[in-house]
């Protein structure tokens, strides 16, 4: 059930009273100051416009001999090759950061130019227009409707992934609620929050109430950016919500929040953001294509060893996410909890036909799309057969 009108307007005024106060907590925490695409000299990019001109990102230091992987056959001898890439600044875009401090790109003769755009919808239209070569997606019946259409963009790669353990995204309810709310159950009648509306963000949402047998017919639902869920926590407008890291951490220090359920609880193995190919980039350097798929996951492959591995490089990884994402306090990333991602780069594809399926008995997508014409993974196959396959 939807709050009316009138309700939700007078929620949304009351939530909006207390952002001014987010702004403050997360820029003494280390979140606000400059975008990613200032610190790292990369353009912002219009929603469906050609990028901006861009400076390239440029390796600050060689890789360690064991960290080095051979250039694939073909790679060019001479001047680097450019690949446009959108990214969004999230923690989830570290994959690149990794790969061209590193070194990695340099390796397989390729040179990146990062556009930063608001959200991911931006970045299909210059994608499909042949102005980008690579980008991220996340998973919308939005995408999934395009791809029914005919979309040529594929899906490459995982990009961030709910897993078993602690993830960066949970089901958070109000601190002075935690007596009353025990199962999910509980969660009958009550106020919850999620951003964007036939997301994956609100199959989430349903799967985690039917652990209770209810539905979102059985709660009432708002839709509101993360920021602005922490904030109407904060002023008691919600009782609960979806939420991502870092709010979830800033709101537990704030006595605000408390992380009830963790993702893995109601939507493992959840594709969240998925890496992607435009038609173009394919088509006419297929080369290109392999070899950047091959740097690109051994910067998955570094982030994973410092989060989920031997964790002796996470200073080092943490300092590139320092310098690329809007979290600017290296403490914050040792405090929350890092995404999911699979180290060997495969898409989970029984996850997006779960959503879709959603999708299309909520009404929220036309007609399902095969998956067969838009999960592509001869790239990161050609990778893995260079890297090895990581258990």
């Amino acid at each position: 059930m939807r709050l009316p009108p009138a309700d939700l307007t007078r929620r949304r005024s009351t939530i909006a009273l207390l952002s001014g106060l987010l702004v403050l907590l997360l820029s003494a925490a280390g979140c606000a100051g400059s975008t990613a695409g200032q610190a790292a000299g990369t353009s912002r990019a219009p929603a469906a416009s050609a990028p901006a001109p861009a400076q390239s990102a440029a390796p600050a230091a060689p890789p360690s001999a064991a960290a080095t992987a051979p250039p694939l056959a073909g790679s060019p001898a001479g001047e680097p090759e450019l690949v446009q890439v959108a990214h969004l600044a999230n923690p989830s875009d570290v994959y690149f950061y990794l790969a061209s401090e590193k070194g990695y790109f340099r390796e397989q003769g390729i040179e990146i130019e990062l556009h930063l755009f608001d959200t991911g919808a931006q970045i299909i239209a210059p994608m499909s227009a042949g102005q980008l070569d690579v980008g991220r997606g996340t998973i919308s019946a939005g995408l999934f409707n395009a791809f029914g259409r005919g979309l040529p963009i594929r899906i490459v790669a995982s990009q961030s992934r709910i897993i078993p353990g602690t993830n960066h995204f949970a089901l958070v309810i109000r601190s002075d609620l935690a007596g009353q709310i025990q199962s999910y159950a509980d969660l009958r009648g009550r106020v919850l929050a999620y951003p964007g509306e036939s997301s994956g963000n609100e199959v989430a949402l349903d799967r985690a109430l039917q652990k209770g047998n209810l539905s979102l017919a059985d709660v009432q639902t708002v839709t509101l950016g993360f920021p602005d869920i922490l904030s109407g926590l904060g002023n008691r407008a919600l009782d609960g919500g979806l939420l991502v890291e870092p709010l979830i951490t800033f709101g537990q220090q704030r006595g605000v929040l408390e992380r009830w359920k963790d993702a893995s609880d109601f939507t493992l193995g959840q594709e969240v953001a998925v890496l992607m190919y435009a038609p173009r980039f394919m088509e006419m350097r297929p080369d290109t294509a392999r070899r950047f798929m091959l740097a690109y996951l051994q910067g998955v492959r570094e982030y994973y060893e410092a989060f989920f591995g031997n964790k002796q490089q996470q200073d080092e990884v943490i300092a590139v996410l320092t310098q690329y994402t809007s979290i600017k306090d290296p403490s914050v990333f040792k405090q929350m909890a890092p995404h999911g991602v699979d180290p060997n780069g495969r898409v989970n594809v029984e996850s997006l036909r779960a959503d879709q399926d959603w999708f299309v008995a909520h009404g929220k997508q036309q007609a399902p799309a095969s998956m067969d014409q838009v999960v592509d993974h001869q790239y990161v196959n050609a990778a893995l057969e260079v890297l090895g396959v990581r258990d």
